[in-house]
């Protein structure tokens, strides 16, 4: 997992992970965005999604944004109000939140439910970290 909150530096900008894989030798085979489920009370959240492989390894990449306390899966958008901010002097606070698990025998959509899994938890203790 990877959790990149922009911090003092206002420099660092939350990136594409569509763009770091392929940057580092990976092959991006698919992209999509999809819905993760959260339970009977919870609307379903949607993510980024990538299949990548390099060197025979395969994986499966959820990732989104922060900022300001929304998700978003849009980088664009992202950087946008970075550079709003910059003419502003508002800061926006925002983050890259990226999950990655091996797609092994069990397929792609074993290694889904996985990650959906880590979600699910990830967000229960995000609301307990808040409250």
């Amino acid at each position: 997992m990877g959790y990149y909150l922009r911090t003092a530096n206002p420099n660092l900008i939350p990136h594409s992970v569509s763009v770091c894989y392929p940057a580092n030798g990976w092959t991006v085979l698919w992209e999509s965005s999809r819905p993760v489920p959260l339970g009977p009370a919870g609307k379903p959240w949607r993510v980024n999604e990538l299949t990548v492989q390099r060197f025979g390894d395969r994986r499966l990449v959820s990732y989104w944004f922060v900022l300001e306390d929304r998700v978003k899966l849009n980088p664009y958008f992202v950087w946008s109000m970075r550079l709003k901010s910059a003419f502003t002097s508002r800061a926006f606070n925002s983050a890259l939140v990226r999950i990655s698990t091996p797609v092994e025998a069990g397929g792609l959509e074993t290694a889904r439910k996985r990650i959906h899994r880590f979600i699910q938890d990830f967000r229960q203790d995000l609301r307990a970290v808040r409250s």
